[in-house]
């Protein structure tokens, strides 16, 4: 970036943020506050989602109410993309979006970024990640943002997708995560039980791949509730469909922020998860994991530890037995070797927000 641009850029009191999913607050809201604090404007452009309906701000009645009550909260203004296009292309100021504004892993997704009308010089394009999705999608925007930030190094490098736009600079999810005091009081639960965190398997599993039967967790359910546990179960709404059975002594359907899979590990003694990259998660709260295989994805295997996550690939035919024997090998929460292997693998400051800005300040982006 030309130094003359990246002063245009620097005078600019607005931060602009790219909405076409509802899930995307729970990494801009961290950065909402933190700019806020610095007396900068922060402006939502509402894009639809024709990929993902559920998940869509505009076509979906409860996420455009839940949208006002967090505009309404945090004090930043919403414009909606299809009726200021003329405007978004003349934008100045630093630009946030997730995955590139590449929302589906097809290239056709691409052109519907708003990488295509966004002005290159008088912006600054910075891209967030959602999960692992990038790995279906990096190459779409990557030559097209001046920045792509992940959490840590060894993200990108699982799936050899490397740039030196890359940051490594944390993730905002993990930000403001209230004391479990707070927790416990919030989710009406009783700081004298011992909880297993159960990350519900998604829909896909039972209806496309069939990799999992309600039968099948029906024992997993039986071998927790035999270690100790009372289980709490944590789905998303797009796969809420869970039996009566299976909804432990509490269930939890959200994906918004603040991020509540974090908020209940920080609780738990035990995570329990079917096929996620929620692993990451489970390791910056210090908890132990263990992950039952549904399908050949590789997600953050880098973190694979006997001592602390643990993948098992027998969901069918696991006898309690050898689920004991595996669970006994896991070290505790919070043992020391988990403080090693995030300092190792994730990083270890409490706020990504402040990070992203610090780097912002340094790098003469935004000037006082």
């Amino acid at each position: 970036m030309l130094p003359e641009d990246k002063l245009l850029i620097s005078k600019i009191k607005k931060i602009y943020y790219i909405f076409s999913s509802i899930t995307y607050l729970q990494l801009y809201i961290s950065l909402v506050i933190e700019f806020s604090n610095l007396n900068y404007k922060n402006i939502f452009i509402i894009k639809e989602s024709k990929k993902k309906r559920k998940c869509c701000p505009i076509h979906n009645i409860k996420n455009s109410e839940l949208l006002n009550k967090y505009k309404n909260e945090y004090n930043f203004e919403t414009i909606n993309y299809n009726n200021n296009i003329d405007k978004i292309k003349n934008l100045e100021g630093i630009v946030f979006m997730v995955d590139g504004d590449v929302y589906g892993a097809h290239e056709k997704h691409k052109k519907t970024s708003i990488l295509n009308v966004l002005n290159k010089k008088s912006t600054l394009k910075i891209s967030l990640i959602e999960h692992i999705n990038f790995r279906k999608t990096y190459e779409y925007y990557i030559d097209e943002v001046d920045y792509c930030i992940f959490s840590n190094i060894n993200l990108p490098k699982q799936y050899n997708k490397i740039s030196n736009k890359n940051l490594f600079l944390g993730n905002t999810k993990f930000d403001n995560i209230i004391t479990k005091k707070l927790i416990y009081r919030k989710y009406n639960l009783d700081d004298k039980k011992k909880y297993c965190l159960l990350l519900y398997p998604k829909n896909f599993f039972f209806n496309k791949t069939k990799t999992i039967k309600y039968d099948y967790l029906d024992k997993i359910y039986m071998y927790l509730s035999k270690l100790g546990y009372d289980i709490i179960v944590k789905t998303r709404p797009k796969d809420n469909n869970i039996l009566d059975k299976h909804k432990g002594i509490l269930t939890v359907c959200s994906n918004y922020y603040p991020n509540e899979s974090l908020e209940l590990m920080k609780i738990s003694e035990l995570c329990v998860i079917f096929g996620s990259s929620a692993n990451e998660e489970a390791l910056y709260i210090k908890i132990p994991c263990i992950d039952f295989k549904m399908d050949n994805d590789s997600r953050n295997t880098y973190l694979l530890n006997d001592k602390i996550y643990i993948q098992l690939d027998n969901l069918e035919d696991i006898k309690f037995e050898e689920f004991n024997n595996i669970y006994n090998k896991l070290e505790k929460k919070n043992s020391k070797i988990f403080s090693e292997l995030k300092n190792k693998f994730l990083f270890d400051h409490k706020n990504s927000a402040k990070k992203y800005i610090k780097f912002l300040i340094e790098n003469d982006y935004i000037t006082f």
